[in-house]
């Protein structure tokens, strides 16, 4: 089962707040891959609850992701 943005963060701030151990809040969590866990606290560490709190989900059309597939193909910054 997927965890929402809000339930990850809550994840985050029991590791570095509260000091519980990663092993334990995967329990307490029923989550399984540490290493996700691992992820998300340090990004927590590093940017705080920005990359968690401003989630807009950006569309783009067809025409622009083939741009930048051949940009990147190229070479091209």
């Amino acid at each position: 089962m997927k965890k929402t943005i809000e339930e990850k963060l809550e994840m985050c701030k029991e590791h570095v707040v509260e000091g519980k151990s990663l092993s334990h809040i995967c329990e307490l969590h029923n989550t399984r891959n540490i290493d996700d866990l691992k992820y998300l606290v340090n990004l927590y560490k590093r940017y705080g609850e920005e990359p968690f709190l401003n989630r807009e989900r950006m569309i783009y059309r067809r025409a622009t992701k083939l741009l930048t597939i051949s940009r990147i193909k190229n070479g091209d910054k």
